[in-house]
This record gives structure tokens, sequence and C-alpha cells, in this order.
């Protein structure tokens, strides 16, 4: 088991959304390896890896996914 994970994150709004997302992850026992966001002027794609424990990576998930100006979470298992 490698821990390593991708969190694909849509969302409304803009640098709101990615800082609620980063706060949340803040929170953990995780650690970043990187963070990518894009815009379109309507929302937010946020492209998260990190590295962890499994229930932890899962309980991220969950907890962004809670935001209200959050649209889908999905985590990624990385290739080890």
């Amino acid at each position: 088991m490698c821990g390593e994970y991708m969190l694909s994150i849509d969302g409304i709004g803009s640098i709101d959304t990615v800082i609620k997302s980063l706060l949340v992850i803040r929170r953990s026992r995780l650690k970043f390896r990187s963070v990518e966001a894009t815009t379109n002027g309507y929302g937010v794609k946020i492209k998260i890896r990190i590295n962890g424990l499994d229930d932890e990576a899962s309980w991220i998930a969950r907890k962004i996914e809670s935001i209200a100006s959050i649209a889908s979470v999905q985590l990624l298992k990385g290739d080890c």
C-alpha cells in the first residue's frame, strides 16, 4: 500500500472554494504533494496530491464534499 492519492474537486466559485478545501486538509495528518487549481469564471477544478493513510484520505474526501460550494469530489488512488 503506497498511500498516494489525488483529490479531484469540482466547485462553484473560485479562490474561496480552494482555500476552504485546503483548510480541511490542513487539519488532517495527510501530507501535501502538490495543488493545482484552474477556473473558468463560473467554477473551479482543484487537483490535490496527498500522501497518508486510507482512512484519513477517505475522511478528507467526505469532509470536503460537505462544503456548500463543492459540486463533486473524487478520491483517486495513485500508482505505486
